[in-house]
């Protein structure tokens, strides 16, 4: 989304300054809905959160597809930021509770080197898809990738129901 979408949006016709804006009012729901989408998963548990945020995020890059100016654009941006907070503030969540104490700080860089490496092979992959097949079936493809590990997730947390679930505060 943070490659494509700038690029995406002036193939739809729109100027610097609005793709500025549409990227900085992701960024900016991002943040300020983390820590409401946090004390949610602290309340909800951790799973539901991943699992619902990933599918909704999934559909927000379907939309995206569908985007013809500023507005829609606009729109789905803010939608994606705020299934991010929803995904990130609970997986972030998750990875403290599965770790003990002693490993805490290991687990934490082991999950930001995972999600490093798909901020690295994620472009690449998707400029190939672009590249090859226009920027519409790029979103397409990271929206089934992102509903697939959904649907895994949810699979693996089924086997797993000791994992994950947080006692209301």
């Amino acid at each position: 989304m943070e490659v494509f979408l700038p690029l995406y949006a002036k193939t739809i016709g729109l100027g610097v300054f609005e793709i500025g804006v549409i990227l900085s009012g992701q960024v900016t729901t991002l943040a300020l809905t983390k820590p409401v989408m946090g004390r949610f998963s602290d309340r909800r548990g951790r799973a539901p959160q991943i699992i619902w945020g990933a599918f909704a995020g999934s559909l927000c890059l379907v939309g995206v597809t569908f985007c013809i100016g500023f507005v829609s654009l606009m729109a789905a941006s803010l939608l994606f930021g705020l299934t991010l907070s929803v995904v990130t503030s609970a997986t972030s969540a998750a990875i403290a509770d599965l770790s003990q104490c002693e490993t805490r700080g290991s687990a934490m860089g082991i999950f930001g080197a995972v999600m490093d490496i798909g901020h690295s092979s994620g472009p690449i992959l998707c400029g190939m898809i672009a590249g090859y097949f226009g920027f519409r079936l790029a979103f397409l493809g990271a929206a089934f990738i992102l509903a697939i590990a959904a649907v895994f997730f949810g699979i693996f947390i089924a086997y797993r129901r000791d994992l994950l679930s947080c006692p209301a505060a």
